[in-house]
């Protein structure tokens, strides 16, 4: 990876995970993606996000946990940069990922 820059750190079932943002390489803002990465900053996967016009790159990540309506999910921000990206599709982007609600206790934001 080139660069890494913003972090959102919480937690899961006991375990600490952040989301980060990171680069394929130096100066290059088409390629910052957003990757799952253990309590102690070890990458676990870089997240396969992609809108329907086919953005890609992602930065400045964000997640909290909501019960909104009793139905458990997480709330997830994050900001399109114009470089990589549809022209139709840049600044913020907000969404949420329904859980099964067997998996729906409350996390906890760490940061």
């Amino acid at each position: 990876m080139g660069n890494i820059g913003s972090r959102a750190q919480f937690e899961w079932h006991g375990k600490t995970y952040n989301l980060i943002e990171a680069a394929g390489c130096f100066d290059c803002w088409d390629t910052w993606r957003i990757m799952l990465a253990d309590e102690f900053m070890n990458p676990i996967v870089i997240l396969p996000f992609e809108t329907p016009l086919g953005s890609s790159s992602f930065a400045n990540p964000n997640i909290i946990f909501s019960n909104r309506n009793g139905k458990p999910e997480f709330i997830v921000s994050m900001f399109m940069p114009l470089e990589g990206n549809d022209l139709k599709e840049f600044g913020n982007l907000v969404y949420s990922v329904d859980l099964p609600p067997e998996l729906g206790d409350c996390p906890t934001e760490t940061s």
